[in-house]
């Protein structure tokens, strides 16, 4: 079983070296997933959940990097081999499928349109503007090339922000996440004060936290209300989670499969509240990060403080 363990790791080494590397060493993609990955003759469908299903034998039957160390239970920040082959595979698919996702629809505007966006004062078209409060860092990330496509170097320039404070671990974000607040920094047309971003589970982040998934974010915004972010979110977005946290200062984002909308008005860490699940209130056709990573022209020089239809 060890042995085979330590070949899975070694050959996830292998593909995560393939797909992370330059232009020089790595092959073309080719639009399908499929062909980045060498064939295999199991049953367990396409290529990619042939690969989480290694993963889970390799584990023993867990899918999630952090549930394979049970020393972070007792709160060693420390990553194994398996966890350190797990986070560099997750982030090589998450880049991955940026390449082989088609473009969005094709929504044309105007060269006034353009040129309005681009002369902004504050946020430009297809730029993320990120705060970290913890280590005062501060990046303007062109999160969307001029054909509204996310890029791969904005997604590691967003999850090395957003990294897991407490232990220095970075985990590759959710590109659904990153479009999401990208909206919301484009319809307030200014720069996100990050609370937090990945953490750790077991070591800060409960069991079921999508902070712990690398699917959440805590932040705030200057001259922006906690209300009028929540309400923002509110109206824009379908299968997300947000929370209001007045006490705190700050408005939790995530993205997950069933709308919950909380707030917390607790003062201590050991007070508890309780999510609602709610039906959405933005139609899943509506909410362009549904669709994909990339966006079209409309969102992309999306004028400030529109809502989105």
């Amino acid at each position: 079983m060890r042995g085979l363990r330590v070949q899975t790791v070694a050959a996830l080494l292998m593909l995560a070296a393939t797909l992370l590397a330059g232009p020089a060493s790595a092959a073309p993609l080719s639009g399908n997933i499929d062909d980045l990955l060498p064939p295999m003759p199991a049953t367990c469908g396409d290529a990619v959940s042939c690969l989480h299903a290694a993963l889970d034998r390799s584990s023993t039957g867990v899918t999630n990097p952090e549930d394979s160390l049970p020393a972070l239970r007792s709160g060693g920040p420390r990553m194994d081999a398996l966890t350190g082959a797990w986070l560099i595979v997750d982030e090589a698919l998450n880049l991955a499928r940026l390449e082989v996702a088609p473009d969005a629809d094709a929504r044309p505007v105007s060269i006034q349109r353009r040129l309005a966006a681009e002369n902004r004062s504050q946020v430009k078209p297809g730029e993320l503007r990120l705060y970290s409060v913890n280590t005062r860092e501060r990046v303007r990330i062109q999160l969307y090339d001029r054909a509204g496509r996310m890029t791969q170097e904005a997604v590691r320039q967003a999850s090395h922000l957003l990294r897991d404070q407490r232990n220095r671990s970075t985990r590759s974000i959710d590109t659904r996440l990153l479009a999401m607040l990208y909206l919301v920094g484009q319809h307030f047309d200014g720069e996100l004060r990050v609370v937090s971003g990945y953490r750790t589970r077991y070591l800060n982040a409960t069991e079921g936290s999508r902070h712990g998934q690398g699917r959440a974010c805590d932040f705030n915004m200057q001259g922006v209300s906690l209300q009028d972010l929540t309400a923002f979110a509110e109206a824009t977005f379908a299968r997300v989670g947000v929370g209001v946290y007045p006490h705190s200062g700050f408005v939790h984002l995530d993205a997950r499969d069933s709308t919950y909308l909380w707030v917390d008005v607790s003062k201590s860490k050991k007070s508890k509240y309780r999510a609602r699940p709610v039906r959405d209130r933005v139609s899943i056709s509506k909410d362009p990060t549904m669709h994909g990573p990339h966006i079209n022209e409309e969102l992309l020089y999306q004028p400030v403080g529109t809502s989105l239809d």
